[in-house]
């Protein structure tokens, strides 16, 4: 039998939650190769050269006015560097173009970079809502599998149908996606007391990070091999299927449903989790819709995850288009430099998340002000890095850029112990809901900056990106001053779930599910104490 003291650790062998989060982790992992792996696929599927005279095309001098692309920045470019694909039979190279056989203009590029986050954006908020009153583990498996199966006819349509195929095919996995972050911070919520979320919630999203250390190489080396850029819708469509068999047998939606759960390790947990899953007065609390969307916590959470949309959708389906365009990289190179942030915002995530986690338990400092400190070193340093980028990347210095995404990943680790870890503590009853306002959120920031990429992003130049960048790193430092004022990560008094006067503190509400009724007695004869003595 697992001792009690064991069953309090969230980090060791008989932690069935543990598991549980790991295996989510490593689902998250293969959801982010799939949604990512198409801006990095872009790049070798598209035919650069071609999109270029399309886009210069005139009935006259096509390939005259293609040549104007080349700038002097272009030109020191080619001087620099080597190895890359002629516009013409002439000498001049005026772009990095990886050979790739299909013609999409930039604006069906990035139409087709949103459109997943369209289908995201519609199907987020009922996912939250049966999230919170049904199985979250079925609605995983369902949306996981509807998202497999449209990844892996995508090279299909690709090939031998339409632009509108292929848009549809996304728009579809997006509906699928949209009902994974929700369910998943539900089922989170089931499984791990506040004083861990921070560990729990870094161990989950290292995930994104993990797909961001193994795929990128992973998606060059399909590039230039047989299978070309097909390869990678493939091998993450298999990859999914693998997942989904596991999680089959090890997904569970509380511990009370647990069969291999330690007698000692659910006892644990059923005293210091206050979920949904405790009916109040007998019935499922209704939501309290204007105390949500009034409550500035709350606001100030969610504007947090819309700058996260804009770091994501640069992170994961720009980054690999700026290094190919503005930075020269050839796709060896691309794949490889793609990689190493993501390394670094590992060890950050997990080592910060433990040590923050550690100050809250020894009441070092509260829960609002390590959520914080947190978040404030994340955005603060990631906003300022995109900046710099903007400002001093040129293909002359790749490994000035390079040095500071790391430097930004590594930063940005501790953000996962910021806004994240608050908001799924405001709430615990309506975790779901309020995982599914802000993914909506966040998906929209994603879907956003494509669409502004498109108006900015003409030819492609540095001037165009660096404009980019300016803007998405002023969101992000927007957002520490937001936060750092209105963020906190206390439970909301609106979030006792109606009825009784709970308490509102997290160190409280641990205790909640065992004692509701003792302190309720306890507040009444305090009362009835009071009214005696002013007798």
């Amino acid at each position: 039998m697992v001792s009690s003291k064991k069953a309090q650790l969230f980090f060791n062998i008989y932690s069935q939650r543990m598991y549980i989060i790991i295996s989510l982790m490593f689902g998250m992992c293969v959801m982010q190769y799939m949604r990512g792996s198409l801006g990095m696929s872009l790049t070798c599927m598209v035919n650069s050269t071609a999109v270029a005279l399309q886009h210069t095309q005139t009935d006259k001098e096509p390939i005259q006015r293609g040549r104007e692309i080349l700038n002097e920045y272009t030109m020191k470019c080619n001087a620099l560097r080597s190895g890359y694909s002629n516009m013409t039979g002439s000498n001049s190279k005026a772009l990095n173009d990886y050979g790739g056989d299909i013609i999409w203009s930039r604006h069906e590029q990035n139409l087709l970079l949103s459109s997943m986050s369209l289908g995201s954006i519609m199907t987020m908020i009922p996912a939250g809502y049966l999230a919170d009153r049904y199985s979250p583990v079925t609605l995983i498996k369902v949306a996981t599998l509807t998202f497999s199966i449209m990844n892996a006819v995508f090279p299909f349509l690709a090939m031998y149908l339409d632009f509108f195929a292929v848009l549809m095919a996304r728009f579809v996995s997006g509906l699928g996606e949209g009902f994974v972050s929700p369910s998943i911070f539900s089922l989170i919520s089931r499984w791990v007391p506040n004083h861990e979320k921070s560990q729990a919630i870094a161990v989950f999203t290292i995930g994104s990070q993990l797909a961001g250390v193994l795929f990128p190489p992973v998606t060059a080396m399909f590039c230039a091999s047989v299978l070309r850029w097909a390869g990678n819708f493939y091998s993450t469509s298999i990859l999914m299927f693998v997942w989904l068999t596991i999680f089959h047998f090890v997904g569970v939606d509380s511990p009370s449903k647990s069969k291999v759960i330690s007698e000692s390790e659910r006892i644990y947990l059923e005293q210091h989790i206050h979920t949904h899953n405790k009916k109040l007065h007998g019935k499922r609390p209704s939501i309290p819709f204007k105390a949500i969307f009034t409550s500035k916590p709350v606001l100030s959470a969610l504007y947090v995850h819309f700058t996260f949309g804009f770091y994501f959708a640069m992170v994961s389906l720009f980054m690999p288009i700026f290094f190919k365009e503005v930075l020269f990289l050839n796709m060896k190179e691309n794949g490889l430099y793609s990689a190493i942030p993501p390394f670094f915002q590992i060890i950050s995530k997990i080592s910060w998340a433990i040590f923050i986690d550690r100050l809250k338990r020894k009441k070092i400092i509260t829960h609002t002000m390590g959520c914080r400190i947190s978040h404030a070193i994340g955005s603060i340093s990631c906003g300022l890095a995109f900046i710099l980028i903007g400002y001093l990347s040129d293909c002359s210095n790749p490994l000035l850029t390079i040095g500071l995404m790391t430097t930004m990943a590594f930063c940005m680790g501790t953000s996962s112990s910021g806004a994240v870890t608050a908001l799924v503590s405001l709430a615990p009853i309506y975790t779901g809901f309020l995982t599914s306002i802000s993914s909506t959120i966040l998906i929209f920031g994603t879907m956003m900056l494509p669409l502004m990429v498109s108006v900015i992003r003409v030819h492609g130049t540095v001037e165009e990106w660096r404009l980019v960048f300016y803007i998405v790193g002023a969101f992000t430092l927007s957002s520490a001053a937001v936060f750092t004022c209105f963020g906190e990560a206390e439970i909301q008094s609106w979030a006792s779930g109606g009825g009784a006067k709970l308490p509102v503190t997290i160190e409280q509400a641990e205790i909640m599910p065992i004692e509701a009724k003792n302190l309720i007695q306890h507040e009444e004869k305090s009362k009835e104490t009071d009214v005696e003595q002013s007798e």
